[in-house]
């Protein structure tokens, strides 16, 4: 995820309004994904945790074909 902020600052302007990295958590609470965002001081990345977590019957997993960790997906 620091290299997604880093890559966000060093390309500010040029990518504005055109770019955006969203991270999304499995962790089975919002708690810990919330400390490390905190902790990281991570304000370039939008983030969300899907509520589920890493569970088989997830419909957010399922929706993307999200079959492992990391998982990149390029949208246009």
């Amino acid at each position: 995820m620091a290299h997604n902020e880093k890559m966000l600052k060093d390309n500010e302007e040029k990518w504005k309004g055109k770019v955006e990295i969203v991270g999304i958590s499995l962790d089975d609470s919002s708690a810990p994904h919330l400390k490390r965002i905190k902790d990281k001081d991570w304000k370039r990345v939008t983030h969300y945790r899907f509520k589920n977590g890493w569970d088989d019957e997830n419909e957010d997993l399922a929706l993307f074909d999200i079959q492992g960790i990391p998982f990149i997906l390029l949208v246009d």
